[in-house]
């Protein structure tokens, strides 16, 4: 997953919020939420923020719920934008989000549901 930047945000800025949000993510059931070096790019992510840091997650599917969960309530509060990618597939999650990205999340996740 990648955590973007907020406008006007210093790498400093970004990557101590992305250090908060991995420390909320170890508090799941999860197997893992490492930094990922900068020059590692996850396949099929494009229009990158200049200013982001990514955080590798590995999880069981069965985690997944919860994950999202987790994010959805940490981008209300930060006012960040995460990325999340499994095999290429991308969704954005947005501090503000309508409707309609609620939906795209339910089918997004509807579609990773039993991927490991």
């Amino acid at each position: 997953m990648r955590v973007e930047a907020l406008d006007g945000d210093e790498i400093g800025e970004t990557a101590a919020s992305a250090q908060r949000l991995r420390n909320e993510l170890l508090r799941l059931d999860i197997d893992a939420a490492d930094p990922v070096a900068d020059s590692v790019v996850p396949e099929g992510a494009k229009g990158l923020s200049a200013v982001s840091v990514t955080i590798g997650v590995r999880l069981g599917a069965m985690a997944l719920g919860s994950l999202f969960a987790k994010l959805r309530d940490w981008v209300g509060r930060s006012g960040q934008t995460v990325e999340v990618s499994i095999g290429g597939d991308l969704i954005k999650i947005p501090a503000k989000f309508p409707e309609q990205q609620e939906q795209a999340i339910a089918a997004w996740l509807a579609r990773h549901a039993t991927s490991d």
